[in-house]
């Protein structure tokens, strides 16, 4: 399926504008034609966009032999004088040339035509842009015209017409163009309202009323020319898309690194705290190259031999009171020398205290504001 949309003026397209658009077959005949919003057209589609017919200006010219951007540039060149815009505004897109060399270019403002393909390309391809009287049907010897209630387009040639404003009156325009003709039209078909014999005889030629097309005619003279191609559209927004991928990956490297950097940061701080943790419990070693790995042999160097070891008294200790109560403890004799934070207890604390190790298998003997855990069957 392809659309073609038929644009407002070019400075009032955005989302929520209401256009009409046909929907065309594969032989380019209208299958369906209907209104709706830009943001409510069909997506996933081809899209063919008609300019309004006061959008752009098609003007005869002669051009050098370049191509490419420098035939761009030349087309701007020779219609500067002929329009009353900034030069650097314009986008000019020029037909094929004919047997003389001369083309037929089409003026209009870059920025907005822009703008408008980009809001139509939104979830839509964009194939085609022309302009609105080059969409008429041309007959020999005959103009086309198409009204609407504030303005209305001609085809007057193969590559010529015209966009004009409508009143009650026939257009002026009109009449200064069959006064220019070389060979005025043997007819004039109108599509649209229109009073045909006040046309006829304002104008000095038969004015037809006529349907609306059935097909649409074959795009002529393509406005996406130069920067506005599809290819170079696509490779924008591939340029972009890939700036802006680089730009996310250069974020991701940086926000790794910056990770890395932290993580080596905190593994640094926890190498020193171990060391200082090994030096403070062994003053007697005076290296430290594996914290973990030393502090585990020194531990298991002071372990004793058999089931009342330190680990076994520490372990049963452990069950007794809390650590936080505790402010020292010293293993030797076969027992633990336990110095309480705050001492001295009171009996009753001893007392229970006491019960408890007992219930664990060790004895309790306070030394003073030291208490001494031992296993019972020691003297």
């Amino acid at each position: 399926m392809r659309l073609r949309i038929w644009l407002p003026r070019l400075v009032e397209v955005r989302g929520d504008a209401r256009v009409r658009y046909d929907v065309l077959g594969t032989d380019r005949q209208i299958q369906q034609r209907s209104e709706t919003s830009i943001a409510s057209l069909p997506t996933g589609v081809k899209c063919e966009v008609v300019l309004h017919a006061l959008d752009t200006v098609l003007l005869d010219v002669q051009p050098p032999k370049l191509t490419g951007a420098r035939l761009a540039a030349a087309l701007r060149a020779l219609v500067e004088d002929r329009i009353a815009v900034d030069i650097d505004r314009v986008h000019a897109a020029g037909s094929a040339r004919g047997l003389d060399g001369r083309m037929v270019v089409a003026v209009t403002d870059r920025a907005a035509l822009r703008r408008a393909l980009d809001v139509i390309a939104r979830g839509r391809r964009v194939v085609s842009a022309t302009p609105r009287p080059l969409t008429l049907p041309f007959v020999v010897n005959r103009w086309r015209a198409q009204l609407e209630p504030d303005h209305g387009c001609i085809r007057t040639g193969p590559l010529a017409g015209t966009g004009f404003a409508t009143s009650d009156e026939p257009p002026v325009e009109l009449a200064l163009l069959l006064g220019q003709a070389v060979e005025p039209p043997v007819g004039i078909d109108v599509e649209g309202p229109c009073d045909t014999g006040a046309w006829s005889r304002a104008l000095g030629v038969p004015v037809a009323p006529i349907s609306a097309a059935t097909h649409a005619s074959p795009v002529v003279l393509e406005l996406l020319q130069h920067e506005f191609t599809p290819r170079a559209r696509a490779g924008k927004a591939e340029r972009l898309t890939a700036v802006l991928a680089f730009a996310l990956l250069v974020i991701v490297i940086g926000g790794l690194n910056l990770q890395a950097w932290r993580l080596r940061s905190e593994a640094r701080d926890l190498r020193a705290r171990m060391t200082r943790t090994v030096q403070d419990a062994f003053p007697q070693v005076s290296v430290v190259l594996d914290p973990v790995a030393q502090m585990q042999r020194m531990v298991g160097d002071l372990r004793p031999s058999g089931d009342d070891g330190f680990f076994l008294l520490a372990t049963r200790f452990g069950l007794l009171a809390d650590a936080d109560s505790v402010q020292s403890i010293e293993y030797g004799a076969g027992g633990l020398s336990v110095t309480f934070r705050n001492p001295p207890l009171p009996e009753a604390t001893r007392a229970a205290l006491a019960a408890r190790a007992a219930k664990e298998g060790l004895a309790l003997r306070f030394e003073g504001d030291t208490a001494r855990f031992v296993p019972q069957d020691r003297p």
